[in-house]
């Protein structure tokens, strides 16, 4: 038997968090954790003073990427993406409802973050869909990444810009 009422469904999760912040939460929870170490080791080399002025220079790196997830997080909070097995696209956000089907959009275009380096924020991304009639949507890489879009819709109206830091005012 054929389920005819198909529809994939993609919101926030945990999971998706933690896919993206992992690098940044490990620099601030174990590089703490690797001096405590060297403490309880009586290794006596380790100065507290280095320490935290290494730490708070490559945290500014880190806390760049912090930023950005958190920014993406408010776009996408109270988010949820419905496509059915036609092609038709609901988002429900706090601001209500929208609805559309692939052929009122116009164009996709991700803003990838990173341009394959190291930096903490590598991998961030998001995609403005600009529909026919001049409105444009955002959906984080928090909710719906490259690849989905990708596999969801046509990848002619697809277009990939690649940023070393991709903010939202890029839009």
């Amino acid at each position: 038997m054929i389920d005819m009422n198909t529809e994939k469904i993609y919101k926030m999760t945990f999971r998706r968090h933690l896919n993206y912040i992992w690098m940044s939460m490990m620099f601030f929870l174990i590089a703490p954790g690797i001096y405590l170490y060297s403490l309880v080791k009586g290794q006596d080399g380790a100065s507290l003073i280095v320490f935290l002025i290494i730490w708070i220079i490559l945290g500014l790196l880190y806390l760049t990427g912090f930023i950005l997830h958190f920014n993406y997080y408010r776009i996408d909070k109270n988010k949820k993406v419905c496509v059915d097995k036609f092609s038709n696209i609901t988002i429900h956000d706090t601001t209500g409802i929208y609805s559309f089907s692939e052929n009122d959009i116009d164009s996709i275009t991700n803003h990838h973050s990173g341009l394959n380096n190291l930096t903490p924020w590598n991998g961030y991304e998001f995609s403005v869909f600009k529909l026919k009639d001049g409105k444009e949507l955002i959906i984080t890489c928090l909710l719906m990444d490259l690849d989905t879009i990708i596999d969801l819709f046509s990848c002619d109206i697809v277009m990939k810009k690649n940023h070393f830091y991709a903010s939202l005012n890029k839009v």
